[in-house]
């Protein structure tokens, strides 16, 4: 089984012969120049409408540059109330489970890195109650996010980089959406986080690597790649959630709206590979189930997914304003009609 997991964003042909590529849609210049077809390997980056074929589901070869656009949209009080809750959560079960919607839990099996066994000590006194004597939980998340940040600067590689993100997420969730901290303290502070978590949401793609490690199993490749996606998208709609709650609207843009996704969420919760790969082996196969965020969002409104997981009600929440339980959806199946 092929284990080339790829979060590549030039072309195949560039890539093949080690050229820079600049991308450009639908043909980068090298190509254009040679007659060249030229095709990207990561075909989600595209915003098109979603027909009624799988193939039209995973979208052409075009990779659009992102736009400098931001749209305003508004939630009900409900649906805010729910993403609010469903983040506040985060820290809570990430201390008892050592597992969220964007961290696995094999994905650090070989030890922790230094950010995320910080943040999860910090959680673990929280969810306890055991906070030190004079020890006041703005200034201890403050302290630990700040530290965190600064290790970003200073990391060696792209792995150390998005064990800092994922740690600075944690840690956003318990300073903004906490009841025991003091809004007013801790909004100047939560603004500097939230614009700092977006800009490094955009340096983890930006910096992605173009090809995985052949020595990984297809379920380590999978739950790596995808780890690194799901980050990607809860820094957005983390940052997206607080403006909701905080100012009663968030922002869209096409940047968001074009990051890749996995249909295949329920495979997030295999307990271990052999299960992952008794579920995927019924399933198509990953580059027919990469869709972009906004492509994945119209399916679940079109009542085209089957059995939904946790993590897809919250997109769908957060990117349309709408609760799981209002659209339809088959039982777990397949994942196209």
């Amino acid at each position: 089984m092929s284990t080339a997991f790829s979060l590549r964003r030039s072309c195949q042909g560039c890539a093949k012969s080690k050229r820079r590529c600049d991308m450009a849609a639908p043909t980068c210049s090298r190509c254009a120049a040679k007659g060249l077809t030229c095709e990207y390997v990561n075909a989600p980056l595209v915003g098109g409408k979603v027909s009624s074929s799988a193939a039209a589901v995973v979208g052409s070869s075009q990779i659009r540059p992102p736009l400098r656009l931001e749209i305003i949209k508004t939630h009900n009080h409900a649906i805010i109330r729910f993403l609010v809750g469903e983040f506040r959560d985060f820290p809570l079960i990430f201390s008892q489970h050592m597992k969220t919607h964007f961290i696995h839990p094999t994905l650090y099996e070989g030890g922790l890195p230094p950010p995320i066994r910080s943040i999860h000590a910090v959680c673990k006194l929280h969810q306890d109650g055991r906070l030190p004597a004079g020890v006041v939980l703005f200034d201890l998340l403050r302290r630990t996010s700040t530290e965190i940040h600064r290790q970003t600067k200073h990391a060696a590689n792209f792995n150390e980089l998005l064990a800092c993100v994922q740690a600075l997420i944690l840690a956003q969730c318990a300073l903004i959406f906490d009841d025991n901290v003091s809004s007013d303290e801790s909004s100047e502070y939560a603004e500097t986080t939230n614009e700092r978590l977006v800009s490094l949401a955009r340096q983890l793609w930006a910096q992605a690597p173009v090809q995985l490690s052949s020595t990984l199993s297809p379920y380590r490749a999978w739950v790596y790649a995808e780890s690194v996606r799901r980050t990607i998208i809860t820094c957005f709609v983390l940052s997206n959630v607080y403006s909701l709650r905080r100012r009663q609207y968030g922002l869209r843009t096409p940047f968001v709206d074009a990051l890749p996704f996995d249909l295949r969420t329920a495979l997030w919760d295999a307990p271990c590979a052999d299960s992952w790969l008794a579920a995927s082996a019924g399933l198509l196969p990953q580059a027919s189930t990469m869709v972009s965020l906004h492509e994945y969002t119209g399916l679940l409104l079109a009542g085209r997914v089957h059995g939904p997981s946790p993590f897809g009600g919250l997109i769908l929440a957060a990117c349309k304003g709408v609760s799981l339980s209002q659209v339809p959806h088959p039982p777990v199946r397949d994942y196209f009609l």
